[in-house]
């Protein structure tokens, strides 16, 4: 539940600054692009939302 919890917000700040900085966040050199990279790969390690979400209702017996 804390991978979903911590993912969830910082995914949403890397595509606000995807609005934002839109055309750069395409170079590799860029510390915003890296940034959302590495907030896609922290997304893929944890699972995803859907099945988090899944699992969390499962272990409450809902």
């Amino acid at each position: 539940m804390s991978s979903l919890n911590s993912t969830d917000p910082v995914t949403r700040a890397a595509l606000g600054l995807l609005d934002i900085h839109a055309s750069t966040m395409l170079l590799t050199v860029c510390f915003v692009g890296r940034i959302y990279r590495e907030v896609k790969v922290m997304a893929i390690g944890g699972g995803s939302e859907e099945i988090m979400r899944d699992l969390a209702v499962r272990q409450m017996g809902l």
